[in-house]
C-alpha cells in the first residue's frame, strides 16, 4: 500500500485545499495538499518536501491527525493526514491549477479526490479541535 501525506494548513478559521491540474493524474479534482512518500522518507519530510516541489511554500509539519485508508480497483494508499503551518513562501503552483482557503463548512461544495473524502468528513466535525 503506497503511502500519500497531506497537509492540513489553516488561516483565519479556513483550510488550504489546492485543485489538481486538469489535464493531470485525477484533474481537476481538489485536494489537500502534499504527495507519495519517496524511499527512506519520514512522513514529516515527505510532506515539507512536497509542499515546496508543488507549492513553494516552507512548512513546518505539526501533530498526526490520522491515516485514512483507500481501496479501488487501480489505486491502493493510506493518506497520512498532518497539521501544518506555512513558514515563509509565496504560492508557485507546479501541479495545481489553483489554491483556495475554504471554512470547514464550505468542504462538501468542492469535488474532492475519492481519498481525500475521510479527512473532509473529520475536518467537518471536528474544526474546532484541529
Amino acid at each position: 500500500m503506497q503511502k500519500v501525506t497531506a497537509a492540513v494548513i489553516w488561516r483565519n478559521g479556513a483550510v488550504l485545499i489546492a485543485k489538481r491540474k486538469t489535464r493531470g493524474s485525477l484533474g481537476p479534482t481538489w485536494e489537500f495538499p502534499g504527495g507519495k512518500l519517496e524511499p527512506g522518507e519520514s512522513p514529516e519530510e515527505c510532506l515539507r518536501r512536497e509542499l515546496k516541489e508543488e507549492l513553494g511554500l516552507d512548512a513546518r509539519i505539526g501533530r498526526f491527525i490520522g491515516g485514512f485508508p483507500f481501496h479501488s480497483a487501480s489505486l491502493s494508499i493510506e493518506l497520512l493526514a498532518y497539521q501544518a503551518s506555512i513558514q515563509e513562501g509565496d504560492f508557485v503552483l507546479t501541479d495545481h491549477d489553483e489554491v483556495c482557503w475554504v471554512r470547514p463548512d464550505e468542504l462538501p461544495s468542492f469535488n474532492f479526490t475519492r481519498p481525500d473524502f475521510p479527512l473532509v468528513r473529520v475536518l467537518i466535525e471536528n474544526a474546532e479541535d484541529l
